[in-house]
């Protein structure tokens, strides 16, 4: 929300530890400046400092994702490469079972008396 006292302010709640509360008040009674005075003014010197620390965190997270989205690739690229030799191997492995399917009903086709051997 906008801040009618103080145009181009926006007015946000905090929760503060008392002790910081305390300290707010103390300095302020000592400049003749209220809570929210000397919020700002703190926030204002800082703010050279939070500006490069979220900016650095910025940079880093768009950093990461991109090696995140590089891994991906190259995890995807090495699948891919691998794609001809596991479909390889699973023609092998389809033939021979087919084989052995085929060699299983062979022996039971053997074993199995003829109606005149009864």
């Amino acid at each position: 929300m906008i801040s009618p006292t103080n145009p181009g302010m926006k007015r946000v709640t905090m929760t503060l530890h008392p002790v910081d509360v305390d300290l707010l008040d103390r300095l302020g009674k000592l400049e003749g400046r209220n809570r929210s005075e000397e919020m700002r003014s703190i926030l204002e010197e800082v703010r050279p400092m939070l500006f490069a620390t979220v900016e650095a965190f910025e940079a880093a997270m768009r950093q990461r994702h991109a090696l995140d989205e590089k891994a991906t690739e190259a995890a995807v690229a090495g699948l891919v490469e691998l794609m001809p030799e596991v479909e390889h191997l699973a023609a092998a492995y389809v033939a021979a079972l087919s084989r052995i399917g085929d060699a299983t009903a062979s022996q039971e086709a053997s074993d199995t008396p003829s109606s005149g051997e009864l």
